[in-house]
């Protein structure tokens, strides 16, 4: 399974990193249409494994020094997607009834052999429509992959379901939507968009309009749009904290990198304390848009979440249905078709390889698993460079389901482009860094 962040090159994103896929299948989300015909606004650059670091003496000998280790432990815990439109909570549900009534009454192991037969008993017994018809014994349109509903497709392509909502009504208005498996501490995948964007001069970027959580903010899905030439995407890669104190990691920032840390979290960790539980959140910009010390790039986001109290018990691997504050539990109808998803590794394309690589060292403790052919990947012309970092989890099971669905071991590959052949390359030159998929 990949859900590929969009971008013109995407054939050709397909071909090449299917190397780096753990899965046998692979699915590709594309986001609704303006993404594909945006003209680049970009300069493209090239850089390799071997770019200088331009850090201060200074903050170099911080990094040798014999600091205490933050005693860190993380594992993956939600990827956050903005995208244009959201549709109504309503048009999801009746989508997922009709999924959920379908999977249920059908032998689906036969499905590729009458695709027909089973296409008319969707349509005539299971599909529901708002507007009381569906016309069945009609030949089905060509399939576009651009301008398709990314939650749509989480929930029919994936067997996802909506499991928590938070709509907000104060000044420009969010959406906001909690998408997982039916294991509900597997894969989570939140998908954000802006209620009313013909309304966006009105606001300035840095201004709330959600109320107590920044995370849901117009403001974070207009700066990402400002990097990243409009284009919807992956803009947040998050990480439950299960050891340690997220307050030693704003630490290590403020020392070695503060200029990553974001607008909120200058100060520190933002507290939301619900219920009876307090939920830590520290955000901080994943890279710089060069050389690492330099210019920050403010699109993607490292998001770090950590709950404490009550209702805060977790175990090692991960999970236990931490999402983050402000969401609205909702019910979800899953069937028999529906299949629990773990993460396995999330993928950047970057300028610099090694800057990101040793920031995420220096801050995390990520070390370098794997280096494809001594770094470099060739496809005929196209060439790229690529490292898997990751950190170092002490989870230990001899069983086999646990060992499935444990997320505590992160695994992150790291790509830049060698040439202006690469998919990497043309990732880079349309769009900028970010996620290239999950």
């Amino acid at each position: 399974m990949k859900l590929c962040s969009t971008f013109n090159l995407l054939l050709a994103a397909i071909g090449i990193t299917a190397n780096w896929s753990s899965f046998s299948n692979a699915y590709v989300f594309n986001l609704p249409s303006h993404s594909f015909s945006h003209a680049s606004k970009r300069q493209s650059q090239l850089y390799t494994a071997t770019s200088p670091s331009i850090v201060s003496s200074e903050q170099q000998q911080l990094i040798y020094q014999e600091n205490p280790a933050t005693g860190l432990q993380v594992a993956f815990s939600h990827v956050h997607l903005y995208t244009d439109h959201i549709d109504d909570l309503s048009v999801y549900k009746e989508l997922e009834a009709s999924l959920a009534s379908f999977g249920n009454s059908v032998d689906l192991k036969g499905m590729h052999l009458n695709i027909k037969e089973h296409r008319d008993n969707w349509q005539k017994d299971h599909l529901t429509s708002t507007s009381g018809t569906v016309e069945v014994d009609v030949e089905p349109i060509e399939f576009i992959a651009q301008g398709r509903d990314v939650v749509k497709q989480l929930l029919a392509g994936l067997g996802f379901r909506i499991t928590a909502v938070y709509d907000n009504d104060i000044g420009e208005q969010t959406r906001n939507l909690l998408v997982t498996t039916k294991d509900p501490d597997g894969v989570q995948v939140i998908v954000s968009c802006i209620k009313n964007p013909s309304s966006e001069e009105e606001q300035e970027v840095n201004g709330s309009d959600s109320g107590a959580y920044r995370h849901f903010d117009s403001s974070q899905i207009k700066e990402f749009y400002n990097e990243h030439s409009d284009r919807q995407g992956i803009a947040v890669l998050a990480f439950q904290v299960t050891g340690g104190e997220i307050d030693a990691l704003y630490q290590k920032y403020q020392a070695l990198h503060p200029n990553l840390l974001t607008t909120d979290c200058q100060d520190g960790v933002i507290t939301y304390d619900e219920d009876g539980s307090m939920t830590k959140v520290l955000e901080v910009y994943s890279y710089y848009k060069n050389d690492k010390g330099g210019e920050v790039d403010r699109g993607t986001k490292l998001r770090f979440v950590q709950k404490i109290g009550a209702d805060a018990e977790i175990d090692q691997s991960g999970g236990e249905g931490l999402v983050l504050p402000g969401f609205v539990p909702v019910e979800a109808a899953f069937d028999k078709t529906c299949m629990p998803a773990y993460c396995d590794h999330w993928v950047s394309n970057v300028i610099s390889r090694t800057g990101f690589l040793e920031t995420l060292e220096e801050t995390l403790g990520f070390i370098p698993k794997v280096d494809f052919n001594a770094g470099v990947v060739a496809a005929g012309e196209a060439q790229i460079e690529s490292t898997v970092t990751g950190n170092d989890s002490d989870f230990v099971t001899n069983d086999k389901q646990k060992a499935l669905k444990d997320q505590s071991q992160v695994y992150l590959p790291i790509n830049n482009a060698l040439n202006e052949f690469s998919h990497v390359h043309g990732f880079l030159d349309e769009i900028g860094q970010g996620i290239q998929h999950i």
